[in-house]
């Protein structure tokens, strides 16, 4: 064997030994004692000054008050301890802790959770649950609960439940942060759908590419173009079944205003009136008492008044064959109305032919004699319907 040969080997001995070494020493400090603790919890207690190292994967087992089984873990820790007697612990008030820990049974229950403290914060336990996850093994129950209250009590969580429970399926614990608990990003980033919450909640829908948070008002927000569909469509309902009912107070007796399934609409005021309008073969049915300002018939008039007038007259006599025109006082009419007149039953031959406004709160009536002798009109109580009507210009 040459000299180089044999300096070859020496060098290639010496690597292997250094490479041994180093692999032994990494497996050494990897597998320091207590790193994997095994049946922790059927042990003494762990003392605060165990010099053993901070991250290890114990084995804790404690059987809860009334139960037949244990409750086996297996948690992946850093900075924590466990015994039977005290429960979880913190070794170091100088470091974080965490913890990853499942469990075999808890009154009944899986669970896995995900446990963390601050360094420096208080040392007893329970500490921060940033996650947590259990369930019953029949499966009638199981929830996820993602941060909130357990974690931090001004955070926002979200939790999680189904199975066999009057819980609900999703919710969503408010922060004081932000009152966004939801909001629902398209691919450019503008938001399609929001949800806040806080004392004023309101849902916000931005619909045909409208961004949802471009309005600030009402409890229900929609913007942008709708298009051909509704804001709210309601389909196979009964058809006395109420779509919508509002009231002012809890002292109300009645809903001042509800909407029905069949398109009928009522409204009620404090007294207890109520006015309703219901649709009828193409027509509109008005149940009470409608005040209008005005009026649109057809499309070239509007009508602006219904008046009636009751007045009490002593008609002249009005000669054989003749026709006699008697003005009147109508306080209250409006000039230029339309006149529509009634009275009571005429002698033979009188006939009330007309009527028509003599400028402001004055009637001319027109009798007819058509015997040939001289009658007067019939006295008593004539009534007056006068409407007040405008042509509209032409559009």
């Amino acid at each position: 064997m040459t000299r180089e040969n044999r300096i070859s080997m020496l060098f290639a001995s010496l690597a292997l030994m250094i490479s041994i070494a180093t692999a032994v020493t990494v497996f050494d400090g990897r597998m320091r004692p207590k790193s994997v603790v095994m049946g922790f919890g059927a042990g003494a207690p762990s003392s605060p000054f165990d010099p053993g190292p901070l991250t290890r994967v114990m084995f804790p087992q404690v059987t809860p008050d009334g139960s037949s089984h244990s409750n086996e873990m297996i948690s992946l820790a850093h900075n924590w301890d466990w015994s039977p007697d005290d429960g979880w612990s913190r070794r170091s008030l100088d470091g974080p802790s965490a913890a990853l820990t499942m469990e075999s049974w808890y009154h009944g229950f899986a669970e896995l959770n995900y446990d963390m403290r601050p360094p420096r914060a208080l040392a007893d336990w329970p500490g921060g649950r940033a996650l947590g996850f259990a369930a019953r093994y029949d499966g009638s129950y199981a929830t996820l609960l993602l941060g909130g209250q357990p974690y931090n009590e001004e955070a926002a969580g979200i939790k999680l439940t189904g199975g066999l429970t009057r819980q609900p399926i999703l919710s969503i614990f408010e922060s004081p942060v932000t009152e966004t608990v939801l909001q629902v990003r398209r691919p450019d980033g503008t938001p399609s759908l929001i949800i806040h919450g806080g004392v004023a909640p309101a849902l916000a829908l931005g619909v045909g590419g409208a961004a949802a948070n471009s309005l600030n008002e009402g409890i229900v927000r929609v913007a942008g173009s709708l298009g051909r569909d509704p804001v709210l469509n309601v389909v196979d309902t009964d058809a006395s079944g109420i779509v919508l009912s509002t009231r002012t107070g809890q002292a109300d007796s009645a809903p001042r205003l509800r909407v029905h399934s069949d398109g009928r609409f009522e409204w009620a005021d404090p007294a207890g009136g109520t006015i309703a309008l219901v649709p009828s073969s193409g027509s509109l049915e008005v149940n009470g008492v409608l005040k209008a300002s005005a009026l649109r018939v057809g499309n070239k008039t509007t009508v602006r008044h219904f008046r009636v007038f009751e007045l009490v007259l002593s008609p002249e006599a009005v000669s054989a064959g003749g026709v006699l025109t008697q003005d009147f006082d109508v306080p209250g009419l409006s000039a230029g109305s339309f006149l529509i007149t009634n009275g009571p039953s005429q002698p033979y031959g009188i006939v009330l032919s007309g009527a028509q406004t003599v400028g402001s709160q004055r009637v001319s009536l027109t009798f007819m004699n058509n015997d040939a002798t001289e009658q007067q009109p019939a006295p008593g109580r004539y009534q007056i319907l006068a409407i007040e009507a405008v042509a509209d210009a032409d559009e």
